[in-house]
């Protein structure tokens, strides 16, 4: 494996409510967390969190202004705790989001939570599913021809892959989990033909310890294949993208080279065999990268969170690199005070790259927009 550091160029931010540099923008926006964004039909953005107690859905224009905001989830109980984990499009301005909902009740557990709503906020179904004692979802591919729903979670342990296939109703087909060591955990679902799906996540390969994993499936659940990838220690897969050849781009967390957590990219054939990797990281420096858009320029963006900035707090952070994954352009975003994460990163139509995530910054959370304007990162000035 080829160890690449990518502190060599790099611009330092500090957390401003508002534009700070032409071409970056950030902005707080409502009290609650920010987990998955996308852009809707009209070009605003709809994004997915959690506010602690309810699943959070808001619309917002491009500069983060809130068109309307709705929470969704069960309040029932001592302690109710529903979240948003992402949102999906599915067609005629149907948005999908996924979750977990705990009523808090004696008696019940955490379950899988998918609201169906249209973008105006409206609530067409919501449904609860459980495997085993408790489960949780993370993410949802559409199937556009056969119009089915597949759901990718984990069991409330995180012991189990769970995998449920609904009709475009919610109506439940089946729903299946997959055992693969002491913690195993799917945390993105991409379908490459029909009957071709892919899970990214993690599975333990001895004792506690995590490798990243991709899981091909077909329609029917059925394991067509698997591999695991990392060392001896923690390694985690957290998204990935299929290309027009057939193969991944896949980013996640290691601790393979050094003990501490380095932002991770790889490159996949077909056949799950990796072309090359490359880390992302300085010495007692941690980084992790949750989410990566390959842009209309062929450029990969990836998003998460590093400690850079500060050694106790973490820092927002946005790396640019070639197809190769050459680091072109690090961006930076925090409060040395307090800590900010993203975890979700996309392109808009106009080729602006959009992340949200999660501040504390002003002592309590609140979700957390950051936009890298077009003319900017395609102008060569971070190159």
């Amino acid at each position: 494996m080829i160890k690449t550091y990518i502190l060599i160029l790099f611009s330092l931010l500090v957390f401003s409510a508002n534009s700070y540099s032409q071409g970056v923008f950030q902005k707080m926006l409502v009290p609650s967390s920010g987990s998955d964004i996308i852009e809707a039909a009209d070009h605003n953005f709809i994004y997915v969190g959690s506010t602690g107690t309810q699943v959070l859905v808001s619309k917002i224009d491009s500069s983060g202004n809130p068109i309307w905001i709705k929470d969704f989830g069960s309040t029932i109980g001592m302690t109710p705790a529903n979240d948003g984990r992402s949102i999906t499009y599915l067609n005629d301005n149907k948005y999908l989001i996924i979750g977990r909902s705990d009523p808090g009740t004696g008696g019940s557990y955490p379950q899988l939570y998918a609201i169906m709503i249209d973008s105006a906020g409206n609530e067409s179904w919501e449904f609860n599913y459980l495997i085993g004692s408790s489960c949780l979802g993370i993410n949802a591919a559409y199937d556009n021809n056969n119009q089915r729903i597949y759901f990718v979670g984990t069991t409330g342990n995180e012991s189990d892959v769970v995998l449920v296939k609904s009709d475009t109703a919610g109506n439940v087909m089946w729903g299946k989990t997959y055992y693969y060591g002491q913690y195993s955990e799917g945390v993105k679902i991409i379908m490459r033909s029909d009957t071709d799906i892919f899970i990214a996540g993690c599975m333990s390969v001895t004792g506690n310890n995590q490798d990243g994993m991709l899981l091909e499936v077909d329609s029917a659940g059925i394991v067509i294949n698997m591999k695991h990838f990392g060392g001896s220690s923690n390694d985690y897969f957290y998204d990935f993208r299929i290309l027009p050849d057939s193969g991944f781009m896949v980013v996640g967390i290691t601790e393979a080279f050094n003990g501490y957590n380095e932002a991770w990219l790889l490159r996949l054939d077909k056949n799950l065999d990796t072309i090359w990797t490359k880390t992302y990281g300085q010495d007692s420096v941690g980084y992790g990268t949750y989410s990566l858009v390959i842009s209309s320029s062929n450029a990969i963006f990836i998003c998460g969170h590093s400690s850079f900035l500060s050694p106790n707090d973490p820092d927002a952070w946005i790396c640019k690199t070639d197809t190769s994954g050459n680091a072109l352009f690090n961006w930076h975003f925090g409060n040395l005070q307090r800590g900010q994460f993203l975890w979700s990163i996309i392109e808009s139509s106009n080729h602006s790259i959009y992340a949200i995530g999660e501040s504390d910054s002003t002592f309590t959370g609140k979700a957390y927009l950051v936009r890298l304007d077009s003319a900017y990162i395609y102008s060569g000035v971070n190159n």
